[in-house]
């Protein structure tokens, strides 16, 4: 295959996903689910208003079990907390030389 025809095959393969992107995103919501149409929609914060609502409507509700904790074992926790010992602060200048440690100098070439 030669180069261009790579660049070709290339394009139209973006193109066919910009196409579907458009079509998933923009043509499958219908507006009409919760009674609002896009022609009682004046503004763009309007118009977001209705696309929470929308997604929102086809969402189930939440449910929660909280038989957990009525649950002995939840119950019956105790606290193991151990409360931490405040350590002292350290140096001043941490890259300082510790005072009375021996220092070793380099020597260029060994």
């Amino acid at each position: 295959m030669t180069t261009r025809m790579k660049i070709i095959i290339a394009v139209l393969v973006a193109g066919a996903l910009l196409v579907g992107a458009y079509l998933l995103f923009f043509n499958a919501s219908s507006s009409s689910d919760i009674g609002i149409t896009a022609s009682d929609v004046t503004t763009k914060a309007d118009q977001a208003q209705v696309i929470f609502l929308n997604l929102a409507s086809k969402t189930g509700s939440v449910t929660f079990n909280t038989d957990i904790l009525k649950d002995p074992r939840f119950t019956g926790r105790i606290n193991t907390q151990v409360p931490s010992v405040p350590e002292p602060v350290g140096r001043r200048d941490p890259f300082a030389p510790i005072s009375g440690a021996p220092t070793t100098a380099a020597t260029p070439g060994g």
